[in-house]
């Protein structure tokens, strides 16, 4: 009896540790994918920035080729 109630609350322990574990796995992901996401949009913009610049360039070069 007393080893059918040792083996219940080792269970309960595991059961416990591994819910605790699975919060901060899911927090952790959760925090880098707002990251991630932060990360994504500033990249974006740079992508943006870079295309602009290269149009305004493409844009004098073109001025002053046809002068």
């Amino acid at each position: 009896m007393a080893l059918d109630i040792e083996k219940a609350n080792s269970r309960y322990v595991l059961r416990s540790e591994c819910r605790t574990a699975r919060e901060s796995v899911e927090r952790e992901v959760s925090s880098l994918d707002e990251r991630l996401s932060k990360i994504d949009s500033r990249l974006w913009g740079l992508v943006m920035l870079a295309i602009a610049q290269l149009a305004g360039i493409a844009l004098l070069l073109i001025r002053m080729l046809a002068r």
